[in-house]
């Protein structure tokens, strides 16, 4: 008799877990892209060869402030905003819920996750939308 009652109670909580599972990387799919490509089609894109310099991490200064340097990076996947909105929403996915935030905020402190390094503005938008701006 307790196990009918139970039941339902557990089914609803699941859909409900799912529910902000799937809002969440709702809202981080819709990110704002890359300002400084143009999108041919889906995972295409032009850009200008000086956007292709970016600042990316390379320390802290002794006050914690992050020290950038210019570096230029090549790879179209660092530039592709969606696509790494993508990664981290597939990353999430497979999290249970109550390690997402933990594993969210590993992502934007180290702005990377497992050797994929992603964009400074992905992780500037990433945090932006975890702290509510």
């Amino acid at each position: 008799m307790i196990e009918n009652n139970f039941h339902p109670q557990v089914l609803a909580l699941k859909k409900k877990i799912e529910e902000l599972r799937a809002g969440l990387l709702k809202h981080i799919n819709e990110l704002p892209d890359n300002p400084a490509i143009k999108r041919l089609g889906n995972g295409c894109f032009t850009m200008s060869v000086s956007d292709t310099f970016t600042s990316l991490k390379s320390g802290v200064y002794k006050d914690g402030q992050d020290k950038r340097t210019l570096m230029s990076c090549w790879c179209p996947e660092m530039h592709d905003f969606k696509r790494q909105y993508q990664k981290i929403a597939t990353i999430l996915s497979s999290k249970p819920l109550e390690d997402m935030e933990r594993t969210l905020h590993q992502i934007i402190l180290q702005e990377k996750w497992d050797g994929y390094k992603f964009h400074p503005d992905v992780i500037k938008n990433l945090k932006a939308l975890w702290e509510g701006e």
